[in-house]
């Protein structure tokens, strides 16, 4: 049985109704949405619980409007650093609206990752991107993982939080351990959560 605090709050729907104002309106802009809603309150806490502890650097791929990033910063602690890496240009504006100073918020995608971080590994990195085909070229999916991998470090934890499933057989092949659940309660669509760790050496394309 999940806690209530993973579960539906009807104080929080208000909220929840405005940040899906926001993916709306971009939604019909942006072909790298995936979904007609951001993830609810409640699921982005259930998504952050996933990240180790203790976290003091970690990487969001596809933030959108911060659903998930406000979560995961309150999971992580005071000396926690968070990388959001967002390629919409509305989205990166709204998230400047989270008033906290371990956010650092780059305009640019997942497969730069690597170069953001400069050397730095994480202990954790997130993804909401889609990577199903269709949103995205299997050499930038090829791309996303090589950097994913480079950018964690030894121990480090991939999340993922997908409407589809098309992040599994890639992570299986990337990683000795990796646990997958379908999230009910996010409303709709549901999520697929998966939370991989023990990387496994690069041999072959990584393309979805």
């Amino acid at each position: 049985m999940l806690e209530t605090l993973y579960r539906p709050n009807l104080r929080e729907i208000p909220p929840y109704f405005k940040e899906s104002v926001v993916l709306l309106r971009n939604l019909v802009r942006d072909r790298m949405i995936a979904t007609w809603a951001p993830t609810t309150p409640w699921g982005a806490r259930y998504v952050a619980s996933k990240i180790p502890k203790p976290s003091f650097l970690g990487v969001e791929y596809g933030p959108g409007t911060g659903a998930v990033t406000r979560p995961l910063l309150d999971a992580m602690g005071s000396n926690g650093t968070l990388i959001a890496l967002e390629t919409n240009p509305n989205f990166v504006e709204h998230l400047k609206t989270i008033d906290d100073d371990r956010l650092h918020i780059h305009q640019a995608s997942a497969e730069e990752s690597e170069g953001i971080l400069d050397g730095k590994k994480a202990n954790f990195i997130v993804s909401g991107i889609p990577f199903s085909r269709g949103f995205l070229s299997p050499d930038t999916v090829d791309r996303i993982w090589r950097a994913t991998m480079h950018t964690l470090d030894e121990h480090g934890v991939f999340i993922a939080y997908q409407v589809r499933n098309a992040v599994r057989r890639p992570l299986h092949r990337l990683f000795g351990n990796v646990q997958e659940e379908l999230y009910w309660w996010n409303m709709f669509p549901p999520l697929y959560i998966y939370r991989a760790q023990g990387k496994k050496p690069i041999t072959e394309s990584l393309a979805a």
